[in-house]
C-alpha cells in the first residue's frame, strides 16, 4: 500500500527523513566515470563494427541522455546500453546503423536540450532519448517536466525534422541498491509519476513512442554504486529497448505521418 502513495504524501509525512537520507546517499555513493571510447560509429547487419555505407541505406541513429547513456557503470562505451541498442536494432531491421551518442552525467531534460544546442548534431532517422532520473532526484514538477520534454522534442526535430522519436521509460528507482527506505519508495513513486506523464505525452504524437522496458536491478544487474546499471544491466536494457524499438520503427514505416 505504501509503495502506491503519491510523492506529495511522502514529502509531507517524511520530509526531514528524506532530506537526511538524500544527503547521506550523495556522500556515500561512489562517483563512477563515464565510459571511454568513441561516441559514434557503424554497426553492420551482422553486428560487426566499422562497416562502410552499403545497401540497404544505413539507419541514422541518435542516442541522447544522461549518465546511463554515457555508459556510467561500464568501462567502455561498446559495453553500454547505447551500443547494445544499436547492435540489436541493426539485426532486427536487417539494416546497418550509423550511431551517435550525445550524453553527459547529471543531465535532466532541460540540460539535455542545452547540450544538444551546444553540440553539433547531425540529422537522424531515429532518436532514442533516455532521460528523467535526474528530474526525479531534482524534484522536477510534472508540469515543468512536460514543458521540458516539449522543448526537447522541438530541439530534436529542428535537427532531424523527419525523425521518429523514442522515449525510454524511467527505471524502477524503488529497487536501486543505493537507496534506503523510505527514500527508495519516495523516489520510486516520483519516477512512476513522471514516467506515466511521459507515456501519456508521447501517445499524443504519432512520430513518438514511449518504450516502457523496466530494468530489473536484481541478479547482478547493477553497477558497484548501486545506482547505475552494470555490464549485465546495460546489455539487458539495450537488448530490450532494441526489441521494442524495432517493432515501433516498422510500424511507423508502414504508416507514414
Amino acid at each position: 500500500m505504501a509503495a502506491s502513495l503519491p510523492p506529495l504524501v511522502w514529502e509531507l509525512a517524511l520530509a526531514p527523513v528524506l532530506l537526511m537520507q538524500g544527503r547521506r546517499v550523495r556522500r556515500r555513493t561512489p562517483v563512477l566515470p563515464e565510459a571511454i571510447g568513441p561516441r559514434e560509429g557503424w554497426i553492420s547487419v551482422d553486428g560487426g563494427a566499422g562497416c562502410a555505407p552499403t545497401a540497404p541505406a544505413p539507419l541514422r541513429l541518435l542516442i541522447a541522455g544522461d549518465s546511463a547513456v554515457a555508459g556510467v557503470g561500464v568501462d567502455r562505451l561498446d559495453q553500454a546500453m547505447a551500443i547494445h541498442f544499436a547492435t540489436g536494432l541493426a539485426g532486427r531491421l536487417a539494416r546497418p546503423v550509423r550511431w551517435r551518442v550525445h550524453a553527459r552525467t547529471g543531465l535532466d531534460a532541460r540540460g539535455l536540450r542545452a547540450l544538444l544546442e551546444a553540440e553539433p548534431v547531425e540529422p537522424a532517422d531515429l532518436v532514442l532519448v533516455a532521460i528523467g532520473v535526474n528530474d526525479v532526484t531534482g524534484r522536477t514538477a510534472r508540469l515543468r517536466w512536460l514543458a521540458d520534454l516539449a522543448a526537447l522534442r522541438e530541439r530534436l526535430l529542428a535537427d532531424s525534422p523527419e525523425a521518429h522519436l523514442l522515449w525510454a521509460g524511467l527505471p524502477p528507482m524503488q529497487s536501486f541498491d543505493a537507496l534506503p527506505r523510505p527514500l527508495n519508495a519516495y523516489l520510486g513513486a516520483r519516477a512512476r509519476q513522471l514516467d506515466a506523464a511521459l507515456a501519456r505525452w508521447a501517445a499524443t504524437d504519432p512520430r513518438m513512442n514511449h518504450l516502457p522496458v523496466p530494468l530489473a536491478p536484481g541478479d547482478g544487474m547493477m553497477a558497484t554504486d548501486g545506482f547505475h546499471p552494470g555490464p549485465r544491466g546495460h546489455q539487458h536494457w539495450g537488448e530490450q529497448l532494441a526489441q521494442a524499438a524495432g517493432a515501433a520503427w516498422l510500424d511507423a514505416a508502414a504508416a507514414p505521418y
